[in-house]
């Protein structure tokens, strides 16, 4: 859940995004937002993307996390680019994430790019 929305209950186009970057990473991942890694902690796809994302070597990172029934059949640039959007649209702070115009141009950039 987008933070606003559980601080005050108010639905917004913010809160839409958060939820859009969650599905993103969902997609990537294979994995739900919040899994049990077969033991008893339960691991949030928010914290293993900004791992990913954050040092050295982000690709084969990006590689090792992204949903092995994908079998490397994606242009790596591409992945990495729609791993950074799903990362930017659960931000913090709901005004630094991408607005729907934002997001809308990236995706076809990408699309436009593979």
């Amino acid at each position: 859940m987008a933070s606003e929305y559980l601080e005050h209950g108010v639905v917004s186009t913010e809160a839409d995004m958060f939820s859009f970057g969650v599905v993103l990473r969902e997609m990537l991942s294979g994995r739900e937002a919040i899994y049990n890694n077969g033991g008893r902690e339960f691991t949030m796809l928010s914290v293993i993307i900004a791992k990913v994302l954050s040092g050295d070597d982000q690709m084969s990172k990006l590689q090792a996390w992204m949903d092995h029934r994908l079998q490397n059949t994606y242009p790596s640039n591409i992945a990495l680019s729609v791993a950074i959007l799903a990362k930017s649209c659960v931000e913090t702070y709901p005004r630094s994430s991408p607005n729907v115009k934002q997001i809308s141009f990236a995706l076809s950039k990408m699309s436009n790019a593979s």
